[in-house]
């Protein structure tokens, strides 16, 4: 299902009690079962065409051409009996897709993207009604929204496959253990697939993120973008407290997705037990979630295209970030799994980790993280790491094979005592007032290092080249030099910061954080005091 929706009873601004009261409920995408996928085709002359839209088999193979003895097109004979005596029908064919039935995502070959089928030269809106009225059904590979295959006649805007959802089923309420407020029933499911009809671009909201304004100032300055259902505003209202909710006893898990028509789309708190896949406009799309809860039982949050934002909540689930655009993973509390393809330009700021973080191949800045004791970072590949003012409790390891350049800038770092930090691969490592307390093994790459205190053990590998000067004054650790050159000197500690992209500790305290809540506070509507109305 695709997103139509009207609000009533605005708010200006939400307030913090109102914005992350944790008893609000908005819509709720439910899994259902009884669910089924199936496609419905046509061949003629070695060309397979898609009939869009056909639910059952009596349907699909009403669909059809009466050609004469000489495979003549007979277009006055519309159906299977009154062709059995002049000619020979040929039925569209009913496919049924068991593996996919319980899997929406899967039934529509993994993707939300919808296609344009076009009837040149005719109006119908099946393939075989358009060639018996002399069209010619295609693919209209152009016409890549729904309003530009609407725009055009002829245009039917559609999965290729066909998936009935079957009979939505309510978790459990928060009494029984579950995450279902008290009198709350599904809104729909086993998906519900976001649109839009304009592209409402993220540049209004960055730019008030940047000067600092805060969400009052900013919604009064811009009330057109920030309030009206052109805006910002209409595009965030099925968006606040959305619940996607997974019964024990469903067969299709439920998904709530965003696809390629949206630009910038904020989400305030959602609680996830079933998917979210985010595949907005891969030029201007944007998608921000506000303190997610992403539950162990989900299967993921998916972000496949456009920029992505995620802003406090938790996460004891999935969480993948495979877009090449900017990534923002921003004060979250992760005890499951985060990883992070493709983009050049990450920043994971004041996160706490007692889960999985894996970034293969991509550019990052690692600001304020602790890693806890059973916490895992893992870079892989060819890539560039800028750490700073980072605790680390568990475990870093970089990998690196011969042929991957990775470029590591480390300061203000404190390796504890149950830390362990493990280089496996060639690079550039600029290493600046690091505490370790811990245990370093660097076995390849070059190093410039200065160690403020070490009380743990440093090992390097005897292909290591560079300098580790370790400062006078703090001793019980070991170093075993390896390749390096180790030297002890009394510290001159200049005016010195590593950068990547101007990031800073500053930009990710609490103060800066509740600011950002609140400028996306401010176009939201508080669920408890919103009637949503969306189909």
């Amino acid at each position: 299902m695709t997103s139509g929706l009207m609000t009533s009873d605005r708010r200006a601004l939400c307030t913090a009690s109102e914005q992350y009261n944790d008893n609000a409920a908005g819509v709720a995408v439910c899994g259902t079962t009884g669910s089924s996928c199936n496609s419905c085709t046509w061949t003629h002359d070695g060309t397979t065409y898609v009939i869009p839209d056909v639910g059952d088999e009596s349907h699909c193979t009403d669909h059809g051409i009466c050609f004469d003895s000489s495979g003549n097109l007979i277009n006055t004979i519309g159906d299977s009996s009154s062709c059995a005596a002049s000619g020979t029908w040929t039925a569209a064919v009913f496919t049924v897709f068991s593996a996919n039935a319980n899997n929406e995502y899967a039934c529509h070959g993994n993707s939300w993207i919808k296609s344009c089928y076009r009837c040149t030269g005719a109006a119908f809106r099946s393939p075989t009604e358009c060639i018996k009225s002399g069209g010619t059904w295609a693919l209209d590979a152009d016409s890549t929204t729904e309003a530009l295959c609407s725009a055009g006649s002829g245009g039917t805007w559609s999965f290729a496959n066909k998936f009935e959802g079957g009979q939505t089923v309510a978790g459990a309420s928060v009494s029984a253990g579950g995450i279902m407020q008290p009198g709350m029933g599904c809104s729909t499911g086993p998906s519900y697939i976001l649109g839009a009809s304009s592209c409402i671009k993220d540049t209004t909201f960055d730019a008030d993120i940047d000067e600092g304004t805060t969400g009052s100032a900013a919604y009064a300055a811009n009330l057109n973008y920030y309030s009206s259902d052109s805006g910002m505003n209409g595009m965030a209202g099925i968006t606040t407290y959305p619940y996607v909710v997974k019964a024990a006893t469903i067969t299709a898990s439920p998904n709530l997705a965003v696809d390629a028509s949206i630009c910038f789309l904020p989400f305030l708190r959602p609680k996830n037990e079933g998917a979210l896949f985010i595949s907005p406009d891969a030029t201007y799309g944007h998608v921000l979630i506000t303190e997610p809860r992403n539950y162990a039982t989900a299967d993921k949050i998916l972000f496949s295209s456009g920029k992505a934002s995620v802003l406090g909540g938790t996460n004891a689930g999935n969480i993948e970030f495979a877009t090449d655009k900017q990534v923002r993973l921003w004060g979250i509390v992760n005890s499951g799994s985060v990883k992070f393809t493709l983009s050049q330009d990450i920043v994971i700021g004041d996160v706490t980790n007692s889960g999985s973080i894996v970034m293969t191949g991509t550019k990052q800045a690692i600001v304020g993280v602790t890693n806890e004791a059973t916490g895992t970072v893992v870079g892989n590949g060819a890539g560039a790491y800028y750490v700073y003012n980072t605790v680390n409790n568990g475990a870093i390891t970089i990998n690196a094979d011969t042929v991957d350049a990775i470029k590591c800038n480390i300061e203000d770092v404190t390796n504890e005592a149950t830390g362990t930090v493990v280089v496996n691969g060639p690079g550039a490592y600029y290493v600046y007032n690091v505490v370790n307390k811990g245990a370093v093994t660097i076995n390849a790459g070059t190093v410039d290092a200065l160690i403020k205190c070490n009380s743990g053990t440093i090992t390097i590998g005897a292909g290591v080249t560079g300098t580790v000067t370790i400062v006078d004054g703090c001793t019980g650790g070991t170093i075993t030099a390896g390749g390096a050159t180790v030297v002890n000197a009394v510290a001159t500690y200049a005016s010195f910061t590593i950068s990547l992209d101007g990031i800073t500790a500053a930009g990710f305290t609490t103060d800066a954080q509740n600011s950002f809540k609140e400028v996306v506070c401010s176009a939201c509507y508080s669920a408890h005091h919103s009637n949503l109305l969306f189909w």
